[in-house]
């Protein structure tokens, strides 16, 4: 079988898998109910937050993983518009651009 088709096989499992089991937890509710104590966190490690959020929403774009708008009105909500303004704009540019490469 072409290594390929493999890898391709093993994303969508992958990805079926992390929906049906944690699909729950990427709502915009579920982002409010949680937003204290991320806000927290983000002001006390705000580097390390914004790189995280960064090099997710790169992996979510570069796999056409759905709920790219949940996380990016997350950004907003967490960062504030400008820093989530910069680093969606980024981050979506470079994963769309890996996505575009993979195909």
């Amino acid at each position: 079988m072409n290594k390929k088709l493999l890898l391709g096989i093993g994303l969508l499992a992958l990805i079926v898998f992390l929906g049906a089991n944690f699909g729950q937890y990427l709502t915009l509710d579920n982002a409010k109910a949680q937003q204290k104590a991320l806000a927290e966190i983000i002001d006390s490690h705000f580097a390390l937050a914004a790189l995280s959020y960064f090099f997710a929403y790169v992996a979510i774009t570069a796999f056409s993983i759905p709920g790219a708008a949940v996380v990016t009105l997350l950004g907003a909500a967490l960062f504030g518009f400008w820093t989530s303004l910069l680093l969606v704009s980024f981050a979506s540019t470079i994963g769309a651009t890996l996505a575009f490469l993979s195909s």
